[in-house]
C-alpha cells in the first residue's frame, strides 16, 4: 500500500483520460445526440454496420496509446526518484 502512494502520479494520467472519457465524451455527446430533429434510416432498414462504434481502450486509439506511454514514463521518473532518495 506504501509502494502504490508513492508512485500515485503514475496513474494520473490514466485517471484523467477515464474521467475525460466519462463525463465529457459520453455525456456530452448524448446530450447533443438527443437533440436530433431527423430520424436515422438506417436503423429501419438494418444496416448497422456502416456505424462504427469508438473503442476508447483500444490500442488503436493513439490518445490511449499515449496516456499509457505517459504513464509509464512518470512511474519509472518516480521510481527512479524513490531509489535515489
Amino acid at each position: 500500500m506504501r509502494f502504490l502512494l508513492k508512485i500515485w502520479p503514475a496513474f494520473l494520467p490514466i485517471i484523467i483520460y477515464i474521467l475525460w472519457i466519462i463525463l465529457i465524451e459520453n455525456l456530452l455527446i448524448k446530450k447533443i445526440i438527443r437533440r436530433k430533429d431527423y430520424i436515422d434510416g438506417e436503423k429501419f432498414v438494418g444496416k448497422k454496420a456502416t456505424k462504427k462504434e469508438r473503442q476508447h481502450f483500444s490500442l488503436k486509439n493513439r490518445n490511449f496509446v499515449i496516456t499509457l506511454y505517459a504513464s509509464f514514463f512518470i512511474a519509472i521518473i518516480t521510481l527512479i526518484f524513490l531509489a535515489v532518495s
